[in-house]
């Protein structure tokens, strides 16, 4: 609590008035709209300790989700009193250095076998949620070429891709490419030499991955995807069952899976955001939960309608990369913590603002 206690004195004469011109600027009045409801989702959640089987000191989630909302408060005002392309240059530049650490560190030896697991000591433990960095990163250097025009960002680009695949991660894998999609619709709008540079990229890259046989290694993972989502569907049966048994209110905040697997595995998580919700808010929680999505789709669509085709793309992958993986979404920030409200703090900074 001293730690928010000193935040909001340190933010507080820095963004009194821009802050306030929020609250009073009708035009914001989406931007208000969307923060009430991703309260009320943090505050329920926060408060579903206190019907935890073991009821929890409900100080430390409340202490988490007032982070949030500082964050994501401060991010949308960064972005307007500071430099769109600046802050999203630094985000991307961190994630280019972590990943070519992550390459430096790595067994060359099995470097396609190995999954980049455990080889820089500081990366995200869990190869997923690496291969859900790099793909952010690779989306938050096509908005700062979409703002630039400087095309040997690419390049960068081109080595968190490589990092993408060296993960051999299903999950971030399909999710980039399935949100890449929509921006097809924006088609006319994208120059030619851009096009033109992308399919030459894609070309390169299918020509080392055949020649050097990762195409199987890759082609295996993707076959073995069959087989991993009946464990998957067992682990969300295991959930649903369990939210059944207090639909309404849910388990609490505090409530985790605790189950052996047909591969024997010892499940404590849900796999999916989506069954955690269930899970530790039930019915009502999953309303609050929708709520937020729901809102924040809108103020997605209506960013896309404005030209940010690519950070709509963003939160949209964030919500497919969640469908299957994460850990529940408030807690201290960490990995899990910043591929899900990273997007969301994007998205809402989109309000009120137009590209040049």
């Amino acid at each position: 609590m001293v730690f928010i206690f000193s935040l909001f004195v340190f933010c507080l004469p820095i963004y009194r008035n821009r802050i306030s011109e929020i609250i009073k600027n009708k035009d914001y009045q989406p931007y208000k709209n969307g923060m009430i409801f991703i309260s009320i989702f943090l505050l329920y959640f926060s408060l579903s300790g206190l019907w935890n089987e073991e009821p929890l000191n409900i100080s430390s989630e409340i202490s988490h989700s007032l982070y949030i909302i500082a964050f994501i408060v401060i991010f949308k005002i960064a972005t307007e009193r500071l430099n769109r392309v600046g802050i999203y240059s630094i985000l991307a530049t961190s994630i280019t250095i972590l990943c070519l650490l992550t390459l430096y560190f790595a067994d060359k030896n099995h470097i396609f076998s190995s999954r980049l697991n455990r080889s820089f000591a500081w990366a995200p433990s869990n190869v997923i949620d690496l291969g859900g960095y790099f793909a952010i990163g690779i989306l938050l250097i096509f908005m700062i070429i979409r703002d630039t025009g400087k095309k040997w960002l690419y390049l960068p680009a081109l080595v968190l891709f490589i990092g993408l695949l060296l993960t051999q991660s299903r999950n971030p894998l399909f999710s980039l490419i399935l949100v890449s999609l929509p921006l097809l619709l924006s088609f006319k709008k994208i120059n030619c030499h851009h096009i033109k540079t992308i399919i030459s990229i894609l070309i390169a890259i299918s020509v080392v991955v055949i020649f050097m046989y990762y195409n199987s290694s890759l082609f295996s993972r993707i076959s073995q995807s069959y087989n991993s989502s009946f464990v998957r569907f067992g682990i969300w049966q295991n959930a649903f069952e369990l939210f059944l048994q207090k639909p309404l209110f849910g388990w609490g905040f505090g409530k985790n899976l605790d189950f052996i697997n047909s591969l024997k595995q010892h499940i404590t998580t849900t796999h999916s955001v989506y069954f955690a919700v269930l899970l530790k808010g039930g019915i009502v929680g999953m309303i609050t939960f929708l709520l937020m999505v729901g809102y924040s789709l809108k103020i997605a669509f209506s960013a896309f309608r404005k030209g940010y085709a690519l950070e709509c793309s963003l939160f949209i992958f964030s919500l497919l990369f969640y469908a299957t993986q994460g850990m529940f979404v408030i807690a201290n920030p960490d990995t899990s913590w910043m591929l899900f409200w990273l997007p969301v703090a994007i998205i809402y900074s989109t309000i009120n603002s137009r590209l040049n």
